[in-house]
């Protein structure tokens, strides 16, 4: 990997974890994923109650895709430190 893809990485790891620290899209998370709990737990039948946990799960592997570009571009800024230093890191 080069040095501009280690920086491309890092900005993305950046824009990425301010996407999980910014309130209303914490918000629409949690509202979206109570509602999915509420909406199980009064469910009737069988199908709502799957189709529930589906939008569970796509919420959490949203929230885990998001996840992995911060630790990509947590990697890739330690990468461009040693790099720049010419040291490899302990960690």
């Amino acid at each position: 990997m080069d040095e501009d893809e280690l920086r491309k990485d890092q900005h993305r790891g950046q824009q990425a974890k301010a996407l999980l620290e910014n309130k209303i899209l914490k918000e629409a998370f949690d509202k979206v994923e109570s509602e999915c709990h509420r909406l199980w737990a009064e469910a009737k039948n069988a199908d709502i109650r799957e189709g529930m946990w589906l939008r569970l799960q796509s919420l959490e592997h949203t929230r885990n895709a998001i996840e992995g570009i911060v630790k990509k571009g947590d990697l890739s800024e330690r990468k461009l430190k040693e790099l720049i230093t010419g040291k490899k890191s302990v960690f």
